[in-house]
């Protein structure tokens, strides 16, 4: 018996396939996406047509979980040409500072993974990176439509931000952190339960867009946009929409018991599921065949974002030896991805630790990527 949905699909086979004739591409070209950690071939003139029909017996959904399956490969560092005694010292001085695990990608493959405890899939709080993924998903939400531009007034969606200098502050002022707020420590955020209406509810210290003032206000402002633009729970947009297409199955961002989602810091997950990210950014928003976030965005975020201060995008620190961007967090967390030489380093640590002083890795980090490029 033929049923409607089959015989829609066979219409849409035969829809597609002159168009395929007709431009000489023959129906078993292929495009190629990684499953099982290797090079594989799927007919793509009818695969990636049907792809776009999200809506369709489920195939988008079938196709993320095949390229997830067991995504990352492993090599030997000495057989892409690494120098595996600056991987070693790598190691160790993360081990020597605390880290809680470390993971370095090259050209799509695991040369360095190291964790402090057996589970490799416990999660942990990578502090502020939590705001470069916070940037994904506005991009996201761009893309979507649901948010007009990257300069919507950030009074469309928070009550109270209509006068004075509030009013003339925008989305990409929150991303650049040119928002007029001053910088805040542990009077900030971290001194109250109520962060969303703390956010909301400070003064501009700085008239908008003239000074660059790192802010974890300004980024937890974002969670009140992105949630409306989202009509739904932030977080839930992020599964559905990031994560889970990604196969980033041990990551999520915090919610706290007052339902608020934290965009400036707080987000669990893992060296494996974050290195992910970086894939999909080298890959300018591409995840196999699926334009997660736009190229545009990911281009946009990357690159230096206003003229107070050249080392930082929309909420991706700038990096220029070796050139690339980077998520970073307290105690550590670094999250670096450096398209042109094809690595992706990520060192997790959610907590200090008793006789180590903090933050030593930042400064060193450069440095030692660039000898894992020297002569052996």
């Amino acid at each position: 018996m033929v049923t409607k949905k089959s015989s829609l699909i066979f219409i849409i086979f035969f829809l597609i396939l002159p168009g395929a004739c007709k431009n000489n591409l023959n129906i078993e070209e292929n495009i190629r996406f990684n499953e099982d950690g290797n090079e594989h071939e799927q007919n793509s003139v009818i695969y990636r047509k049907l792809l776009a029909l999200s809506d369709l017996s489920g195939l988008k959904e079938k196709y993320l979980v095949e390229i997830n399956k067991e995504f990352w490969q492993t090599a030997d560092p000495e057989e892409p040409g690494l120098n595996q005694a600056a991987l070693d010292r790598h190691l160790q001085f993360c081990k020597d500072t605390g880290a809680d695990s470390v993971l370095v990608v090259y050209q799509n493959k695991i040369v360095q993974e190291w964790y402090a405890s057996e589970d490799r899939r416990e999660p942990h709080n990578v502090q502020s990176i939590t705001k470069s993924i916070a940037g994904i998903l506005t991009g996201m939400l761009i893309d979507d439509g649901k948010i007009p531009s990257i300069y919507e007034p950030v009074s469309t969606y928070v009550p109270g931000w209509d006068e004075g200098d509030k009013q003339d502050v925008t989305i990409y002022n929150l991303l650049s952190m040119t928002a007029g707020f001053k910088r805040m420590r542990s009077e900030g955020l971290g001194s109250t339960h109520e962060k969303d209406a703390y956010a909301a509810g400070l003064s501009l210290e700085y008239t908008p867009g003239t000074v660059f003032e790192y802010s974890n206000e300004g980024a937890q402002l974002l969670s009140q946009i992105l949630c409306k633009a989202a009509g739904q729970s932030l977080a839930e947009y992020a599964e559905e929409r990031l994560f889970s297409p990604l196969g980033m199955t041990d990551t999520k961002l915090r919610t706290d018991d007052r339902g608020c989602v934290w965009t400036y810091s707080g987000m669990e997950t893992t060296v494996r599921d974050l290195a992910k990210i970086g894939v999909l950014m080298m890959n300018k928003g591409m995840w196999g065949q699926v334009q997660i976030v736009s190229e545009e965005w990911v281009e946009m975020s990357t690159k230096r974002s206003q003229e107070m201060y050249n080392w930082y995008g929309l909420l991706w620190w700038l990096i220029k030896n070796p050139g690339g961007f980077a998520g970073m967090g307290g105690y550590d967390n670094y999250f670096g991805i450096f398209p042109e030489a094809e690595l992706i380093v990520v060192r997790i640590q959610e907590a200090p630790k008793a006789g180590i002083e903090m933050y030593q890795y930042e400064g060193r980090a450069g440095s030692f990527f660039l000898e894992f490029f020297e002569e052996s």
